[in-house]
């Protein structure tokens, strides 16, 4: 099993929490926004899944207030912009689960923005001497109709920097697998998408219905009570989420017969989840690099254990 490690910035909800932040305090000074465009700075392409970063505005007026405002109204005036749910890891509307394909489907401009900067970059990088072979992911989808929509985008971009520049690029079009309906899904999204990466930690998220950002506040009493027999977001649970991994692995594989499988998140580095990553016939884990030496022993303990029937334990 392939190890990868991967640095993605998922720049794209910061960005929105910086914008809810900014409109906040424009509407407590000036009592309105007037404008509203977005900036890109793109590594390799943040919204679909290599890694990159974007801030995106969104425009909407707000009508001034008294000077008077209260912390009450300001709130009221940063939700009716949707940017955020109170005491909510996910927020509502666009700012949440539509945040990544929602917006580049409703704003398409956003996915021909970036896969246009990938594109171009990678050709300058061939014309160069290098050898670059892209895998655009377009994550957090739940439905084939979703993920055709952008990839036939990535698609069309790509087509059209090809023939401004002369030259292609080798590249696939694939998803990042985070909502449990996408996992049922997954025999349908495979006709388009020609990779899964696993997003576990949100897929732990969608699944259990809890919050990474607030779990602390109960895991301690899960744990002594044997609710959790371990942090889920460190641990993959093997009985729930695993089992989502598995099945959509097999039911997409049985769509597409080489389709390259694998998981991106924290439990990319830990050891348990590697071992059962590998049992199930993923292709790849990617973790963070300080974890990435970690990975690698875990991965060649699971090969041999497979070949010897031994078990390991790292300590």
């Amino acid at each position: 099993m392939k190890i990868e490690a991967r640095v993605f910035l998922w720049t794209a909800l910061s960005a929105w929490l910086f914008a809810a932040t900014y409109a906040i305090w424009a509407h407590y000074w000036y009592g309105h926004i007037e404008w509203a465009g977005f900036a890109a700075l793109i590594l390799s392409g943040g919204l679909l899944g290599i890694s990159g970063s974007f801030f995106w505005f969104v425009s909407r007026r707000i009508d001034p207030r008294p000077e008077d405002r209260n912390d009450a109204e300001i709130a009221e005036a940063a939700g009716e912009l949707g940017f955020f749910s109170p005491g909510s890891y996910w927020p509502i509307g666009m700012a949440g689960a539509a945040t990544f394909a929602g917006l580049g489907i409703a704003f398409p401009e956003i996915t021909e923005m970036q896969s246009r900067a990938i594109f171009e970059a990678a050709v300058a990088v061939k014309n160069k001497g290098g050898d670059p072979h892209l895998e655009i992911m377009v994550p957090l989808i739940g439905s084939l109709e979703e993920m055709r929509n952008q990839a036939a985008i990535v698609r069309r971009v790509a087509a059209d920097v090809f023939k401004e520049k002369g030259e292609t690029v080798d590249y696939m079009v694939g998803t990042m697998i985070e909502l449990p309906r996408a996992a049922l899904t997954a025999d349908q999204i495979a006709e388009e998408a020609e990779f899964f990466s696993f997003g576990t930690n949100d897929l732990t998220q969608t699944t259990f219905g809890i919050s990474r950002d607030d779990i602390n506040n109960f895991l301690p009493a899960y744990l002594k009570h044997g609710i959790f027999k371990q942090d889920p977001f460190s641990t993959l649970d093997q009985a729930g989420v695993g089992l989502l991994v598995k099945m959509a692995t097999a039911k997409g594989r049985n769509t597409r017969a080489d389709l390259k499988v694998g998981i991106c998140g924290e439990h990319g580095g830990d050891p348990e989840s590697v071992k059962f990553c590998h049992k199930i016939g993923l292709n790849y884990v990617s973790c963070s690099p300080f974890r990435l030496l970690t990975a690698r022993l875990a991965a060649a303990q699971a090969a041999v254990e497979e070949t010897t029937g031994t078990s390991h334990t790292n300590k």
